[in-house]
């Protein structure tokens, strides 16, 4: 192993291991801490508290406990951007002018990595090193989280001597000036949008493959990693990304110190928030376009809250439920618990789902208002299901589509994965299975059919009789199309585009919640 590779080594005092760091924060990160040890004030010059440490460039000659100290990559990546300009060689070994981009930054140092030789400087290398390979055993440390650095006795370090700041949209295309002085930098989950977090995948796929660090959407990349939950033995694959237990308990700590209003914030996404029960230790997720009227209407029922006639049931949720005493306290009751209350998320079939979402866009003004936009039309021209499913390709991974159209996910299920799916395709008897498992009074077919009942159930997909794949995948429909107008059904709007597009931007829901991908002809059906 040698400085060229990206990393440095360090013996730890009175241990037989090695203290091994990522360029950047996490040499610095080590020096100080290792100097602090050794009873050195760390606030001194760098290069000083360097003299004293022993490092080392090669190998030992027998497998050693390692520990390394690493940043997240989404991070990693924007702290190297904004660090390049600053410094004169690192846009000269990247050959970038003096106004750029982070995506321009993340193309050169991908093509810097692919052409990488001895004379590449060390920030191009991959983080790896060759100690690790014998490591027994390698103890990954992210020096951002507290927790982690609280193990090893040190404080978390600051992530920038510069101050950020937050905005609302990507500035992954925005240009930035070289400067020698210092500047207020956006926060890092700003800079990441769907292809600058592929590039990121490409460029540090050994940092996420070995050193734990997980793959993160748009929208979350540069934010706390979560960590995948282990699949349960005889169930379908329902695992949503999940935060180590230090992450969990900190988050929860973090979401009840900051009071109601904060939470259902902090738990408000393009979806919907969420929805605990008032006697059971549950919280329902549910999802636009996926049976979420129903769903609400399932959770008043089963918490005694009076439908009222004329009222449309989300309004009770959001102006009833949500605003109770009652269910303030269940949330941070829930939210405190060890672990965290069940999940239970109702869901359905991405490929019917992508269909309703499409068809209601057409017909409220609202959701077809970012489609018309990234069209370049006016919002009461028409659009095909292709150019619909053009456009979230894009507004779905960065969180800025309508909620309908939105993943069937929530940050919550960062805490702990759905325990219960309710897939509304298996029927009322799963449903009252998981009823059953869950502790609450079973609801008769006469029940569910009356909590199904709403004016809102008219369904778009089954109010024509031609269902041929191919037929209206392409076929531009003129807004309004309300739910009395005859359209094709779901399988109609697939062919092997849209069933592409369907598999990519949902591709986590598909995986979580067990549902299969199929092929044209059965897509929809």
């Amino acid at each position: 192993m040698t400085h060229e590779a990206g990393l440095r080594a360090f013996a730890l005092p009175d241990h037989d291991a090695l203290v091994v760091a990522s360029w950047g924060r996490a040499t610095t990160f080590a020096i100080r801490w290792l100097a602090a040890r050794q009873g050195l004030d760390a606030a001194a010059p760098l290069g000083e508290l360097r003299s004293h440490l022993v490092e080392t460039t090669a190998p030992p000659d027998q497998p050693m406990r390692v520990v390394r100290l690493a940043v997240d990559p989404y991070r990693w990546t924007v702290e190297a951007f904004l660090t390049s300009l600053r410094t004169r060689e690192m846009r000269a070994a990247l050959e970038l002018d003096d106004q750029y981009s982070f995506r321009q930054f993340l193309h050169a140092l991908v093509r810097a990595r692919h052409e990488q030789n001895d004379a590449s400087p060390a920030w191009v290398a991959v983080q790896a090193a060759a100690v690790e390979a014998d490591a027994d055993p390698l103890e990954v440390i992210d020096i951002d989280d507290p927790e982690a650095c609280q193990r090893l006795g040190a404080s978390t370090p600051d992530r920038h001597r510069r101050r950020t700041t937050n905005l609302d949209r990507v500035v992954a295309d925005d240009p930035f000036v070289a400067t020698d002085d210092p500047f207020v930098a956006p926060r890092s989950v700003y800079f990441h949008d769907h292809d600058t977090v592929s590039a990121v995948n490409q460029l540090c796929a050994y940092e996420l493959d070995q050193l734990g660090f997980s793959r993160h959407p748009a929208g979350a990349a540069g934010g706390p990693p979560p960590r995948p939950a282990p699949a349960r033995p005889g169930q379908p694959d329902l695992v949503a990304p999940q935060a180590r237990v230090g992450d969990i308990q900190r988050r929860k700590r973090q979401l009840l110190s900051r009071g109601y209003d904060h939470l259902t914030r902090e738990l408000a996404t393009p979806g919907t928030r969420p929805m605990v029960f008032r006697h059971h230790d549950l919280i329902l997720v549910i999802a636009g376009r996926a049976a979420s009227t129903f769903a609400v209407r399932w959770f008043l029922h089963h918490n005694q809250v009076p439908d009222q006639p004329g009222r449309w049931p989300h309004e009770l949720r959001t102006r009833v439920v949500y605003p109770s005493d009652w269910h303030r306290d269940r949330v941070r009751e829930v939210v405190a618990c060890e672990p965290l209350a069940p999940v239970l998320r109702f869901a359905r079939d991405p490929y019917r789902r992508a269909v309703s979402a499409y068809l209601h866009s057409l017909y409220q003004p609202r959701p077809r208002r970012s489609i018309a936009a990234a069209l370049d039309i006016t919002i009461d021209d028409g659009f095909s299901f292709h150019d619909y499913l053009r456009v979230l390709a894009d507004l779905v991974p960065e969180g800025r589509c309508d909620p309908h159209a939105y993943l069937q996910f929530h940050p919550i299920e960062y805490l702990a994965p759905a325990t219960q799916v309710f897939r509304v395709e298996d029927g009322g008897d799963r449903l009252r299975q998981i009823e059953h498992d869950l502790g609450l009074t079973p609801t008769s077919d006469e029940d569910q059919a009356a909590l199904r009942a709403t004016a809102h159930q008219a369904r778009y997909t089954d109010s024509s009789g031609h269902d041929a794949p191919n037929d209206a995948a392409q076929q531009v429909f003129v807004p309004p199309v309300t739910p009395d107008d005859p359209v094709p059904r779901a399988p109609a709007f697939y062919d092997e585009t849209t069933i592409a597009l369907v598999d990519a931007i949902y591709a986590s829901d598909f995986d979580r919640l067990g549902y299969p991908r199929r092929p044209v002809g059965e897509a929809g059906s």
